[in-house]
C-alpha cells in the first residue's frame, strides 16, 4: 500500500527538523542569519525543547494514524497535541511580531481542528488540519528562531 502524501510529508518535515541543526555550521548560520529572533530565557528554551521532542512524537504517531485509519489513535494523540500548543498562548516572550503570533495561534487551531476530526472519524479533514499543522510548523520555523538570554538573577 503506498504511502498517502500527508503522512510522507509529516515524515519527512520530521526527519528535516531533526536533521537540520546537525549540518554544518556554516550552513546554519546562513539560515539562522535570515531568520527573525524570539528572545526567551534559558528555562523556558529548555521547557520549549521538551514541548519539542514531545511534538515530533506526537507528529510522527499522528502520520501513523491516518496511514492505518485508527481514529482512536488520531483522537487520544490529537489531544495530546491540543494541551502541549496551549503553550502558545502562555509563551512569556517578548516576541511583538504580529506574524509570529498568528503563526502560535494557527499551530493552536491546527490542533483543536484535528481533534475534532479524529472526533467526527473524518479522514479528509483530519488530513487536512494536519496539512495545516505541518506548514504552520515549517513557517515558522523557516521565519523564526530562539534567542535564549540570560536573565539577571532576581535578589528576591
Amino acid at each position: 500500500m503506498a504511502l498517502n502524501k500527508m503522512v510522507l510529508f509529516g515524515l519527512c518535515l520530521s526527519l528535516f527538523v531533526l536533521v537540520l541543526p546537525s549540518h554544518g555550521k556554516q550552513k546554519s548560520q546562513t539560515i539562522s542569519m535570515k531568520r527573525v529572533p524570539v528572545r526567551i530565557s534559558e528555562k523556558e528554551s529548555h521547557k520549549l525543547s521538551l514541548k519539542m521532542v514531545s511534538f515530533l512524537e506526537i507528529v510522527g504517531i499522528l502520520a501513523e494514524a491516518i496511514y492505518k485509519k485508527d481514529y482512536h489513535l488520531m483522537k487520544k494523540n490529537s489531544l495530546r497535541l491540543v494541551e502541549l500548543t496551549k503553550h502558545n498562548s502562555e509563551l512569556k516572550s517578548k516576541a511583538e511580531n504580529l506574524s509570529f503570533k498568528s503563526m502560535k495561534s494557527v499551530l493552536s487551531k491546527s490542533a483543536i481542528d484535528l481533534y475534532d476530526s479524529a472526533s467526527k472519524e473524518d479522514i479528509d479533514s483530519f488530513q487536512r488540519n494536519y496539512g495545516i499543522m505541518l506548514r504552520s510548523c515549517f513557517a515558522c520555523h523557516s521565519s523564526y528562531q530562539k534567542e535564549v538570554i540570560n536573565l539577571p538573577k532576581s535578589n528576591f
